[in-house]
């Protein structure tokens, strides 16, 4: 039965208003600390399938749904475990959209809950800008792959150098997709873990996008001589194309959805680190 049934909702609305205080004990929170919305999203995180199956057999929630959820493990039905459920699924219907809805409003979470469900959208967001940071190694790894692999043929432009350096294109673009997609998905848990658009904008330009407009100018002329010995390849486009989208997405977030790129300051910035990013919410 789905959450978003309208009668599903009423019946878990009258459910928890009937049994709050139960309800918030057996969550291990005092009834005072958490409101009834709250505890509405809390139960459908730790016991969306007993409340599914209970609103399927009866069309209501009664004392036996009740036992059953005295019943699930207390290391999962706790306000702890509901928030790292409530940040997964907030950015799993957002990871694929455009940014400016991840930047979309959140839900009304109380302040005991909301501070969970920031706390692990945070930790989050530090490990996929990690994983940018890596990626953006990565591909420094597989350029200088690609160059051995242009030098060995200008050397012999045999037919197994040829393909070598097919293979090493290939695995340079499925790096710079993988860093895109990193680059992507660290501004959203960074614009859903509640910091500007301003400041995400600053931080994903300091780490991804000055990066990838330094390749661009590289590999237009890496293009160039493979496009010369008959190899035709298109990695300073493909960069660019990606570039732009997280850079446009970023300016319509941020509320401008008049796109003239981002302004590339020639003066230095200040650190646009994540962590140094905690103090711009």
């Amino acid at each position: 039965m789905s959450a978003h049934n309208p009668y599903f909702q009423t019946a878990l609305a009258d459910f928890v208003k009937r049994n709050h205080n139960e309800l918030a004990a057996l969550m291990s929170v005092s009834p005072q600390d958490i409101s009834q919305y709250d505890l509405e999203q809390v139960l459908q995180g730790c016991a969306e399938e007993i409340l599914s199956i209970s609103f399927e057999f009866h069309g209501r929630f009664d004392q036996y749904a009740l036992a059953e959820i005295a019943l699930i493990p207390k290391s999962q039905r706790n306000l702890d475990f509901a928030a790292k459920l409530m940040a997964r699924n907030e950015i799993a219907n957002r990871m694929n959209k455009p940014l400016h809805q991840a930047h979309e409003a959140r839900r009304p979470y109380g302040t005991v809950l909301g501070a969970m469900v920031d706390d692990w959208l945070t930790k989050r967001m530090r490990q996929t800008f990690r994983k940018i940071v890596d990626s953006s190694i990565e591909v420094e790894k597989r350029s200088r792959k690609l160059i051995a692999a242009m030098e060995a043929f200008k050397q012999d432009p045999s037919k197994e150098n040829r393909v070598k350096v097919s293979v090493a294109v290939k695995s340079l673009n499925k790096g710079l997709v993988s860093s895109h997609y990193q680059a992507k998905a660290g501004a959203a848990w960074a614009l859903r873990a509640g910091f500007s658009a301003t400041a995400v904008t600053k931080g994903i330009n300091q780490i991804y996008l000055k990066k990838m407009d330094r390749l661009v100018d590289s590999f237009e002329r890496v293009d160039g001589w493979l496009g010369a010995q008959g190899i035709k390849t298109s990695i300073a486009a493909g960069i660019d194309r990606r570039r732009n989208i997280i850079e446009r997405e970023l300016v319509i977030a941020a509320g401008n959805p008049e796109y003239n790129g981002l302004a590339k300051p020639q003066q230095k910035q200040a650190n646009y680190s994540f962590e140094g990013m905690q103090h711009a919410r």
